[in-house]
């Protein structure tokens, strides 16, 4: 309620579990001495407003989704549909510190960059943050083997290139040996043995 009097949204009540899922919020309205001069409540379907936006995977590869994540009894909920699965909503219990780590810790109220375990058990690096107002989290993530694969194979041509000058180089040097140096080192020896 306190919250309300300063003018910002509370939750009321979200209804993550019902066939329509959606949020039940107030906001205050302040007049210009600062009073509480009105309190609208609202409902919100995710499926028709925030979940779109959500789905959108431009710039996230094939592998990429950003995640709605909250704590539940349960473990870690996701609350918008995910990229790779047909469940609506998936509820998975803690499996050590890598698995669900990403969501875990943004549910929690951290923020930060990692790598982790996700959903499907793959080996994901994501950035993660808490969303207070709902007390929620959002994860965008991807899988590590498409998000570092560019750096994989720089790093793999480099090294291939490397080879090949290494052995470039050898060449030039056997050939070098055979074609300039061998003749004048005959050609010295043949002058020093005519100044004898």
């Amino acid at each position: 309620m306190e919250s309300i009097k300063r003018g910002g949204a509370v939750v009321m009540q979200d209804y993550l579990n019902a066939e329509a899922r959606h949020l039940d919020f107030a906001i205050g309205i302040r007049s210009e001495d600062g009073n509480v001069r009105a309190v609208i409540v609202s409902s919100v379907v995710s499926n028709n407003t925030i979940f779109p936006i959500f789905s959108d995977y431009t710039g996230l590869g094939h592998t990429g989704e950003t995640l709605l994540v909250k704590l539940s009894d349960h473990g870690l909920m996701h609350i918008n549909p995910t990229r790779h699965s047909s469940i609506r909503k998936i509820e998975t219990p803690g499996h050590g510190k890598e698995r669900f780590r990403l969501g875990t810790s943004a549910a929690s109220g951290s923020e930060g960059i990692d790598e982790g375990i996700d959903y499907r058990g793959k080996r994901v690096v994501g950035a993660y943050r808490h969303v207070p107002l709902l007390n929620w989290g959002i994860v965008v993530k991807m899988d590590v083997e498409e998000a570092f694969r560019e750096i994989t194979t720089l790093r793999k041509n480099f090294h291939n290139r490397n080879i090949d000058f290494g052995h470039n180089a050898s060449d030039f040097l056997f050939h070098y040996k055979q074609v300039y140096r061998t003749p004048c080192q005959s050609q010295a020896k043949n002058k020093g043995n005519s100044i004898r």
